[in-house]
């Protein structure tokens, strides 16, 4: 059975594909144990964070905060605005947080284990054997603290401090009357089309329905569209965003939809695994596409707000477990997953997002 941690795994080879046998044992230590060993002394911590601030290379569009699971998220230094968020404030979480987390060397092996079934099952760029090597050395040594590897610093240059992850989780209500707000001031639009897309299980549907019943706003489904079986040749799957038919979402739906005119489309049947009858559909002032892939570059152009929805490693497992089962769950985690987390490191939507959300309450 799989565990959260190859979640964990997954989003950062997708991020990361340069990462070696070295950086996948960093990541590891840092789910299990933190920053902690890092922290001499706080004044010393913060001098160094101000030192290292001044000389990397900053972006204020990247995102703040980068989950590596088990409550805890890295805090990159080059998305931080020090006159918004100042750095004895970020030094002040990253000692707090490395007092209140604490690892467990039993589960850190274990997380260890987890990581060599996965190179075994080909999800790094790296040879199985690579790591076994670097792991065997590593062990004998006592599992001490880990750098990253050259190769990694050469291509992302990471500068970040591991914190305990905050929660900004919302109701799903609170989003809800937040994305129509957000869409009823797109007067320049008609329709105002919304998109909003996420990891799955994050609540996307909900969130739309949610949206439906309490405004009235149609929605459409980007399941509705998933590749035929004739066409999924594993060229287009090695292409981030590839795995949807855009296309035909676009042809069909969207073009008709973004010059305000009716439209009909044949919905994709799982079961049958072929298009369904066909659904008329009428627009209206504010229509939502929901589903993974909605913000596929070839139709992020109609939308007027686009929303992400988001969850950690930990409760995105759980909520597959409680849909999908121990099956279905590990479908996800060997295809589906990896395939989000590519277009999603490619693509990224997230960074792109209009509005960012993390729902509570929500069970798929």
């Amino acid at each position: 059975m799989y565990h959260p941690f190859d979640i964990t795994l997954i989003r950062h080879t997708a991020r990361y594909p340069k990462l070696t046998a070295q950086d996948v044992i960093k990541l590891a230590f840092q789910n299990e144990f933190g920053g902690g060993h890092l922290i001499a002394d706080p004044a010393e911590s913060l001098a160094r964070l101000k030192q290292e601030y001044t000389t990397i290379r900053h972006d204020f569009s990247e995102e703040i905060y980068e989950d590596i699971g088990n409550g805890l998220a890295r805090v990159m230094l080059g998305a931080i605005d020090d006159k918004k968020y100042p750095l004895e404030e970020l030094n002040d979480k990253f000692v707090r947080s490395a007092t209140e987390h604490t690892g467990d060397k039993r589960s850190f092996r274990t997380k260890l284990g987890i990581a060599l079934e996965a190179a075994d099952r080909g999800l790094f760029d790296f040879m199985p054997c690579d790591l076994k090597r670097f792991l065997m050395s590593y062990s004998m040594a006592g599992y001490p603290t880990i750098s990253h590897s050259e190769q990694y610093r050469a291509a992302y240059a990471p500068a970040y401090r591991v914190v305990i992850r905050p929660s900004n989780s919302v109701d799903v209500s609170v989003a809800a009357d937040a994305i129509f707000s957000a869409a009823k001031v797109k007067t320049d639009r008609h329709p105002v089309i919304v998109a909003i897309d996420g990891r799955c299980t994050s609540g996307k549907s909900t969130l739309a329905r949610v949206l439906a019943e309490k405004y009235g706003v149609p929605v459409l489904h980007m399941d509705d569209f998933f590749l035929r079986p004739e066409q999924r040749a594993p060229e287009r799957f090695d292409v981030p965003g590839e795995n949807i038919d855009h296309e035909r979402f676009l042809a069909e739906v969207l073009t008709p939809l973004s010059r305000g005119e009716a439209f009909t489309y044949r919905p994709f049947v799982c079961a049958d695994q072929s298009l369904g009858a066909p659904i008329s559909f009428a627009p209206a002032e504010i229509v939502v596409v929901e589903g993974s892939y909605a913000c596929h570059p070839a139709l992020a152009d109609h939308y007027a707000v686009r929303v992400f929805v988001d969850l950690s490693p930990e409760e995105q497992y759980d909520r597959l477990l409680a849909r999908e089962g121990e099956d279905g769950m590990n479908a996800f985690i060997e295809r589906w997953i990896p395939l989000e987390e590519k277009y999603f490191a490619s693509i990224q939507p997230k960074k792109n997002a209009d509005l960012r959300f993390e729902l509570n309450g929500i069970s798929r």
